[in-house]
């Protein structure tokens, strides 16, 4: 959740506008690592994000 957080910021974009793979660089991981630690979605980061207090951005759900 760090790693998404600092590209964010050094993007200056949403972190659901961050590529995974980008997170995971920052993270020094891989992103089939990062993708495993997450349960192999991006939900988990998401929700993540939201429980420290922060917006992760991103289209609302149509459903």
């Amino acid at each position: 959740m760090r790693a998404a957080l600092r590209v964010a910021r050094a993007r200056d974009v949403p972190v659901a506008d961050v590529p995974l793979l980008a997170v995971a660089e920052e993270a020094g991981i891989s992103r089939s690592t990062l993708m495993r630690r997450l349960g192999g979605s991006r939900r988990a980061l998401d929700e993540a994000v939201r429980a420290a207090g922060v917006d992760p951005g991103g289209q609302k759900p149509v459903r």
